[in-house]
């Protein structure tokens, strides 16, 4: 008898592990992109995205047909744009950051992520915070003042990553689409802008005279690299408890840190060494929280 209800939760599981596996590595396929300027990258990751996607889309057509097209005739979708353009944003900063040698502050942002969506939400939707959770932000908030004051740089990088996929989270969050449906809208709505500037730059032809096939085809990966993760995220998480999709979320961002640090061999000062130490705290208190919210949670559905 347990073996039907304990094998979506198996299967959820192998999902997110696949998910957070490839993206904590894929710095080192955007490393093979370095000769790249970011900007071009990105364009390119638009459109491969939009191609890739679209099987998806057909896949489940007559499912999603109804709400996507209404989407589009209601003149809605254009409060599409402003996630589209954050979403991109994000991406950009990403890959220069990790092309540029930053790939450990670029994994900070994506620790301080989740305290910024509870932050968000606080402040735009006026969700309730328990103690334990301020308590993560404080702890947060004073290790990103901490690198500020003790290296007097602000950790650029991680915040601009943490915010613009905090703010591109809260809008999703509000949206009618779903997940595929709402990632092919953004995607049309940036290929509107991405294409002419691939031909305004001239990087169709390979201008720069640097590019070769594998350069192109590594962009063309592009696409699956982006798609392919997010189903399977999507998938895995509708099998599994929110507290375990929380927990495993922290893989992807460990991924990278670690390639970072041991891969790349890049810097570690003691000034960053301590902001980790006081995110990681946090993130072990908003942890702890969501567990005990969980279990709360479930006791509460018993009874």
């Amino acid at each position: 008898m347990p073996e039907p209800s304990s094998r979506p939760g198996y299967t959820g599981i192998m999902l997110l592990l696949a998910a957070f596996i490839v993206w904590g590595i894929a710095p080192v396929y955007w490393k093979q992109l370095e000769t790249v300027p970011a900007l071009d990258i990105i364009l390119f990751r638009v459109i491969w995205s939009l191609v890739s996607i679209i099987p998806f889309f057909l896949w489940g057509l007559l499912r999603t047909r109804a709400s996507f097209f209404k989407i589009v005739r209601s003149g809605i979708g254009l409060r599409m744009f402003l996630p589209a353009v954050l979403l991109a944003a994000n991406w950009f900063i990403y890959v220069w950051a990790v092309n540029n040698g930053h790939i450990i502050e670029a994994s900070l942002g994506y620790y301080i992520n989740p305290l910024v969506n509870v932050l968000l939400g606080y402040l735009f939707l006026k969700e309730k915070l328990t103690t334990f959770q301020k308590a993560a932000v404080m702890v947060a908030g004073a290790g990103v003042l901490f690198y500020i004051l003790a290296a007097q740089v602000p950790l650029w990088i991680a915040l601009w990553l943490a915010f613009t996929f905090g703010f591109y989270g809260l809008l999703r969050k509000t949206s009618p689409l779903g997940s595929v449906d709402g990632l092919l809208f953004e995607m049309v709505l940036l290929s509107m802008l991405a294409l002419p500037m691939i031909l305004q730059r001239g990087i169709i032809s390979g201008a720069s005279g640097r590019w070769d096939f594998k350069i192109y085809l590594l962009l063309a990966g592009t696409g699956p690299l982006t798609v392919l993760p997010l189903v399977t995220f999507t998938m895995g998480a509708r099998r599994v408890p929110l507290h375990t999709v929380g927990f495993m979320q922290y893989l992807a961002p460990s991924c990278s840190f670690l390639i970072g640090l041991f891969y790349y061999h890049e810097p570690f000062p003691w000034p960053l060494m301590a902001t980790f130490g006081f995110i990681w705290i946090a993130l072990i208190i908003f942890s702890w929280d969501l567990a005990v919210l969980s279990r709360a949670g479930r006791r509460g559905g018993i009874n």
